[in-house]
């Protein structure tokens, strides 16, 4: 899934769990879960040097979002939504230390859960585009709710 989806997914559970414990592992569970769902993948549509700026125009709408959110007001305490989407997203940084070292695509050279995380992610397609945009949607709602 996109980081935004990951992240908007990390904020709704930290506003639908009510005991800041659980809400770290859930949320960073949650990143598989999200990952294990037909999602799309950028590289199906773009080269890499476009990806990088559809990447920074992802994190300008994350931000966006949260100050939208934080504008509305929300239930629980803003940094606890923040520090929930972070953990959300956290599993993604292996695909950025691997892909720089040009290995991502070695499985053999991957640690144990990514190597879990390449083989849940079944389905990135264009057509995950759809529901991507119904998951923000949802993610959004839990979050108002």
């Amino acid at each position: 899934m996109t980081a935004t989806n990951h992240a908007l997914t990390g904020a709704a559970v930290a506003t639908v769990l009510r005991q800041p414990l659980l809400i770290v592992p859930v949320a960073f569970a949650s990143h598989f879960v999200c990952d294990a769902l037909p999602h799309f993948k950028m590289h199906h549509v773009v080269g890499d040097r476009i990806k990088w700026s559809l990447l920074y125009a992802e994190g300008a709408l994350m931000v966006v979002l949260g100050l939208i959110l934080l504008a509305i007001g929300v239930h629980q305490p803003v940094w606890l939504l923040i520090v929930a989407a972070l953990i959300a997203m956290s599993p993604d940084v292996a695909w950025y230390y691997y892909g720089r070292r040009g290995i991502h695509n070695d499985i053999d050279k991957l640690d144990p859960l990514t190597r879990f995380h390449s083989w849940i992610q079944w389905s990135e397609t264009r057509a995950g585009l759809v529901l991507e945009l119904a998951w923000a949607g949802l993610m959004i709602g839990v979050i108002l709710k």
